[in-house]
């Protein structure tokens, strides 16, 4: 199963790594005819210099010390923690932003997924299959009408 994947993504590198220097004027040049490039963009140079950057990256992260890390005490509320086994609830912290006179008609409103565009966007759906599966009657003549009525909108569309 890993094979196919392995080919598939050796040839989009291949395609990508060389397609202003072999690609584009051995494939789309004879189909095409003459193809111009826009801007300065060459795509051996571009993988280059993010070959370049990922080496220089982890040379970088080498050279400063893979075990290197900061430490810090622990603050919640901006209280320092004495004990690292002590537990603070941290919806009852955020609490005090929902029940503000201000925000809490908008937390209310988000509750009752006011904000949610995929559930806006399915009601709206089902809402206009509803009224276009009503209109499926099963009479021949009506499809017929549909037909012509929507191709009309789209020859008034496009002119």
């Amino acid at each position: 199963m890993w094979l196919p994947m392995a080919l598939l993504a050796l040839l989009c590198t291949f395609f990508g790594v060389f397609a202003t220097g072999v690609v584009i004027p051995k494939l789309f040049t004879p189909a095409v005819g003459t193809f111009a490039f826009t801007g300065l963009w060459n795509s051996s140079f571009v993988s280059l210099l993010v070959l370049i950057s990922i080496i220089l990256g982890f040379l970088i992260y080498l050279a400063t010390g893979r075990k290197k890390f900061r430490t810090s005490d622990l603050f919640i509320g901006g209280e320092k923690i004495e004990k690292l086994d002590a537990s603070y609830p941290s919806p009852e912290f955020y609490k005090t932003f929902t029940e503000f006179s201000l925000f809490s008609r908008i937390y209310k409103m988000a509750e009752a997924r006011a904000f949610d565009i995929y559930d806006l966007s399915k009601q709206a759906v089902l809402w206009l299959s509803g009224r276009l599966s009503s209109a499926h009657t099963g009479v021949l003549p009506g499809y017929v009408i549909w037909v012509c009525a929507g191709l009309i909108i789209m020859l008034l569309i496009m002119t």
